[in-house]
């Protein structure tokens, strides 16, 4: 038991002086004023053209990816992994487990 304590007392020490002697500062960094809305920051209304998919099919859908391909990837809340292919189609690319119980 004390040589669980001796390299307890050893680690947390080693973890302290690692910590205390970091080389990293943060800065905090105060702009004047706010970038201006311009290039990919400039205002539009690309998103009011998008068209919902598969709220039929997937339930609770979360984040997308792409890959290559231009399959589309999104997990539910059933923990499926669902694809839309190219083609149109959504199929259940992988089962995972669920969110909710």
């Amino acid at each position: 038991m004390r040589l669980v304590a001796w390299i307890v007392a050893g680690i947390t020490l080693i973890a302290g002086y690692l910590w205390w002697t970091s080389p990293i500062r943060p800065v905090a960094r105060h702009f004047d004023s706010p970038p201006p809305l311009q290039g990919v920051l400039s205002v539009n209304s690309a998103l009011q053209r998008a068209v919902v998919e598969g709220r039929e099919e997937i339930a609770g859908g979360e984040d997308i990816a792409m890959d290559a391909q231009g399959n589309l990837y999104t997990g539910s809340a059933d923990g499926k992994i669902w694809q839309r292919t190219t083609s149109g189609q959504w199929r259940v690319f992988a089962q995972g487990n669920p969110l909710v119980r």
